[in-house]
């Protein structure tokens, strides 16, 4: 089911011959500031709490909410939420996952602890990176593939005849590396 859009106007009518907000407007304005704190990197349970928490500060002020312009109430929230989760961020230091529980070499197998290891990386890694540069690092060091086999399963060249990949893979291990330091290692 989809759920209706409303301009500003439409929320701040029903709200004042109501006293509350539509529920459809609950629903689009909780799934889009939910889908934005993911995106931020928000943990699934960071990002719900931090969305239910931002209601308050936006129906205290709706009651003398003036739009300036169609789309401003939903943009008040969402900063609302940001907010809140920047300063989530800051209070909890942001950690990243916790490590998996590792044995000393002496009492373990090295290939189970080399797996544990590998498989904390990419959770890592799906959790930092999206889309082409997961893409790009699973051909690339999970299959060994060259950059010129990659070119091809992507179809991309530069203009300059150069490996579009190369470039692309380098810009994707920059914002896994910055990840890395902003998680403290």
């Amino acid at each position: 089911m989809a759920l209706q859009r409303f301009t500003d106007q439409e929320i701040l009518d029903f709200y004042r011959n109501i006293g509350q907000i539509h529920p459809d407007v609950y629903g689009l304005f909780n799934k889009q500031a939910f889908a934005r704190l993911l995106k931020t990197g928000a943990r699934e349970e960071v990002a719900e709490e931090i969305v239910y928490e931002s209601w308050v500060p936006l129906l205290l002020k709706l009651p003398k909410f003036v739009p300036k312009g169609d789309g401003s109430l939903y943009a008040f929230f969402l900063q609302t939420c940001l907010r809140k989760f920047f300063t989530w961020c800051r209070q909890n230091k942001r950690k990243p996952p916790p490590m998996p529980e590792i044995t000393d070499p002496e009492e373990g197998d090295w290939e189970e602890r080399k797996e544990l290891m590998m498989r904390y990386l990419q959770e890592f890694r799906d959790k930092v990176l999206k889309g082409k540069c997961r893409e790009l690092m699973h051909y690339r060091f999970a299959e060994n593939k060259s950059h010129a086999e990659i070119d091809q399963i992507f179809g991309a060249k530069n203009a300059e005849g150069t490996s579009s990949s190369k470039n692309q893979l380098y810009r994707c291990l920059n914002k896994l590396r910055a990840q890395f330091k902003n998680f403290g290692f």
